[in-house]
């Protein structure tokens, strides 16, 4: 699945909750939460997981912070506490997709270029060559 459809069923599985509060859909949620976790679902908590990726360098200082503010976003309406806004929820949706894009599309685009880069070395190396 791709973070784009990632997201937006993360984010329509939020949305139906908060829509239907009344209704006693927190299984919408959860079953979103397992979901979301269901690949690596070890003994590891979502904040464990979201600390690692900053450990391993692949977020920001700024990325965890926002990460963890939607966590408990998702937290506090899961257990009834608080009702994220329509507003709250695209903000999340929009950071999580932007975490994906940067995580894991952009690293698979700046692969595909890389021969470009070797190439170039190549070029101005030959044509340092050349001129001596």
């Amino acid at each position: 699945m791709s973070a784009n459809n990632f997201c937006k069923h993360i984010g329509q599985c939020i949305l139906e909750h908060c829509n239907d509060c009344n209704n006693n859909t927190n299984h919408k949620v959860v079953s979103c939460h397992h979901y979301a976790t269901s690949e690596a679902q070890d003994s590891y908590t979502l904040e464990g997981k979201i600390s690692g990726l900053f450990e391993k360098r692949l977020l920001t200082e700024t990325g965890k912070s926002c990460l963890h503010k939607i966590r408990y976003l998702g937290n506090r309406a899961l257990h009834k506490i608080t009702r994220p806004s329509s507003d709250d929820i695209q903000a999340a949706i929009d950071i999580v997709e932007h975490v994906f894009e940067a995580t894991f599309n952009i690293p698979k685009k700046d692969n595909m270029l890389e021969g470009y880069q070797k190439k170039s070395k190549l070029l101005t190396h030959s044509n340092t060559n050349q001129s001596s």
